[in-house]
C-alpha cells in the first residue's frame, strides 16, 4: 500500500490563505479578518446574534489551533509550526483510518 504524505506546497498555500494580513504568522487578527470576509460572503449582519455566535465559534477554533500548533508559545503560529501541526493531524487521521480498516478486516474474516 502506498502511503500518501502531506504535500508541503499545499500546506504552504493554505498557510498563505490563512495569513490574511500577510505578516508571515498566523495570529488572532488573521482569524478575525477571515471571519469578516466569511460574514460578508454569507451576508451576515454584523450586529446580528447569528454573526456574534459565528465569530465566537471561529475565535474559539483559533484558540484551539493556537494551543496545539504554537510550539514555542509566543501567541502566533509560524509557517513551520503550521506545517508540523497539519502533518501531525494527517498522520493521526491516517493511523486511525488504518486501525478502522484493520478492525473491519478482522470482523469480516471472523
Amino acid at each position: 500500500m502506498k502511503i500518501i504524505k502531506v504535500d508541503v506546497d499545499v500546506l504552504n498555500n493554505l498557510f498563505d490563505k490563512f495569513d490574511a494580513d500577510k505578516s508571515g504568522w498566523l495570529e488572532k487578527i488573521d482569524f478575525e479578518l477571515l471571519i469578516e470576509d466569511l460574514a460578508i460572503s454569507l451576508e451576515l449582519d454584523k450586529t446580528n446574534v447569528e454573526f456574534k455566535n459565528f465569530k465566537k465559534e471561529y475565535l474559539d477554533m483559533w484558540e484551539q489551533v493556537k494551543n496545539k500548533a504554537d510550539l514555542n508559545k509566543d501567541g502566533k503560529i509560524s509557517r513551520e509550526e503550521f506545517i508540523i501541526h497539519n502533518q501531525k493531524i494527517f498522520e493521526e487521521n491516517l493511523k486511525a483510518s488504518k486501525e478502522t480498516m484493520n478492525n473491519i478486516n478482522e470482523f469480516i474474516d471472523d
